[in-house]
């Protein structure tokens, strides 16, 4: 179900180690720390702090999808969810691949809290895209009003498509410009919204002992910085911040815990943004990999050995009632590649792109908070709506991806015309129907490359059809 080829990594206790340590430290230095209230979302600067203290010795409750367990012990609560999913596939013809049943996801998310200190442990059972079976694993706090330092391991996202958690996409999937920059690592990250919910930052830096979309071993140290911006909010000098009930960010999947929804339309131009993200890192040792939504190879090479590489990544993208649409290009470039026996040349044309619009056909308001996509709250009103009276959510969704990949890594034989090709384009249209916490999806996904490629049967195209049942918990 996931590409033969990975990479394993050699020092999986090491990992666990690094991880384990430095969570220790910041604890402990956390602690010393004036108690304020810590938000899985990062704080605002208007978010109120909440004295409350729990009275009842201990209390297990079910909210929503997820089960919380609160006590009076430095108050110390605990949120657990999970996702569980499965496709069956059909791909086209002459796809190398053999069509049938897959289990796409199978993770369990732990988040809790002990006072400041807040934590979150996500799980993946199947291991095939992960190391040692673990996606997160951090530990934060708030450094400040506006700011929440986080250590362990997390995801490294330079846009809001791969920001976005795979139960909350539209497509359970990610586009080409993921593939190139988006990552797990071990390291800091410090993010947090400005004035309001005008502003949204995230700042990280990362020691190289991560793992790409697929799995695959990442080991160059990173630094990065993402700003999201909302001009109409930061020129109306909008100092609202969206209020959380608790210390958990439930917001990632689900929305119990989030502010009600306004009765009427918002203003047209209120769910516009704007974001940029840039990563720089040094030594790039490592393949570049991209596959097609339902996990073709597309491009493939050897190791670069690159000195160096930058990343930039654009963004543009807004909400209206039930509609969402975003668009994203990301552009890097390995420094120092060796060209010869000799000499060396910059590869700095690895460029993606993506466009995407989703429409929720039965009236739900579209979310976009804090740099990535989520679910619209439950029982909100609908607007726009063609279906009122469906059952359910209706959500129809198209896509369009591009990846056009420098010539020279063809050119100095770090690649080849096969398995690889110098430009490809998806196109992939959805429809899902969501009832409580139950995703039933059909897909198709229509892939066309420059060249040909064996995964597709010795021709340059495919068409394959997917039917995704989702479940969370």
């Amino acid at each position: 179900m996931r590409p033969a080829t990975k990479t394993t990594s050699s020092r999986p206790h090491a990992r666990f180690v690094s991880i384990l340590v430095l969570a220790f430290l910041f604890a402990s230095s956390a602690s010393a720390t004036d108690p304020q209230t810590e938000t899985e979302d990062p704080p605002s600067a208007s978010t109120p702090v909440d004295t409350d203290e729990t009275t009842d010795s201990k209390k297990v409750e079910a909210e929503g999808s997820h089960v919380r367990i609160t006590t009076n012990m430095r108050d110390f609560r605990i949120d657990i969810s999970g996702t569980t999913a499965f496709e069956i596939i059909k791909y086209g013809h002459a796809n190398e691949r053999r069509s049938g049943f897959e289990i796409e996801q199978l993770t369990l998310r732990l988040k809790g809290s002990i006072e400041d200190i807040s934590w979150h442990l996500e799980g993946d059972f199947l291991g095939t895209d992960s190391r040692s079976n673990i996606y997160e694993a951090t530990v934060s706090t708030p450094v400040a009003p506006w700011m929440r330092a986080s250590v362990g391991q997390f995801r490294v996202a330079l846009g809001s498509e791969y920001a976005t958690l795979e139960e909350n996409h539209p497509f359970g999937n990610y586009a080409f410009p993921a593939y190139l920059d988006g990552r797990y690592d071990i390291g800091a990250r410090f993010d947090g919204v400005a004035f309001g919910e005008g502003l949204f930052y995230e700042a990280t830096a990362t020691i190289g002992q991560g793992f790409d979309l697929e799995g695959n071993e990442r080991e160059d140290r990173r630094i990065g910085l993402r700003l999201v911006a909302h001009p109409a909010r930061l020129l109306r000098g909008d100092t609202s911040s969206v209020e959380k009930s608790d210390a958990f960010d439930a917001s990632d999947s689900h929305d119990e815990f989030a502010q009600d929804e306004p009765e009427s339309l918002p203003d047209l131009f209120d769910g516009f943004f704007l974001g940029i993200g840039v990563a720089a890192g040094d030594d790039f040792d490592e393949p570049i990999l991209l596959t097609n939504p339902v996990e073709s190879t597309v491009f493939t090479t050897r190791d670069l050995n690159g000195e160096s590489s930058r990343f930039v990544h654009v963004e543009a993208g807004t909400t209206f009632g039930p509609l969402s649409l975003a668009a994203e290009r990301v552009i890097g470039e390995v420094e120092d590649v060796a060209s010869g026996p000799s000499t060396s040349d910059d590869i700095d044309e690895l460029t993606a792109y993506s466009i995407l619009a989703a429409w929720n056909l039965t009236g739900e308001s579209a979310r976009y908070e804090r740099g990535r996509f989520l679910r619209p709250h439950s029982g909100a009103p609908r607007h726009l709506a063609i279906l009122d009276s469906f059952p359910g959510r209706l959500e129809l969704a198209a896509r369009y991806s591009n990846a056009d990949i420098d010539r020279n890594l063809f050119d100095y034989g770090y690649t080849a015309y096969d398995p690889s090709t110098q430009e490809v384009r998806t196109f992939s249209v959805a429809l899902n129907w969501y009832t409580g916490s139950t995703r039933v999806g059909l897909g198709m996904v229509r892939t066309i490359a420059d060249h040909e490629l064996s995964t597709f049967g010795g021709t340059n195209r495919d068409t394959s059809y997917m039917l995704r049942l989702e479940s969370t918990f």
